[in-house]
């Protein structure tokens, strides 16, 4: 799986990886297809996600909400790492 450019959370992610020289998470669900989720349970189509034990998975943990992604510490780090 790649990510996408709708990944908002993803692409936060791995930038800060790439940054900290860290481990690149994994990718997070894309924007277009929780779109496209919504669109057909709208209309009135029983759509779920199930992982390879035809488990159900919630859309929302399948991305890490604990990790609340903040634009201005990112900016003010990448500010620090360019002055260093």
């Amino acid at each position: 799986m790649t990510y996408k450019s709708d990944d908002v959370v993803g692409r936060v992610k791995t930038y800060e990886a790439i940054v900290k020289g860290e481990t690149i998470p994994r990718p997070g669900v894309p924007e277009s297809f929780r779109v496209l989720v919504k669109e057909l349970q709208a209309l009135g189509l029983d759509m779920k996600v199930l992982d390879e034990a035809e488990e159900e998975i919630e859309l929302r943990d399948m991305d890490e909400e604990d990790d609340v992604v903040n634009m201005e510490r990112l900016n003010k780090q990448s500010e620090a790492m360019k002055r260093d």
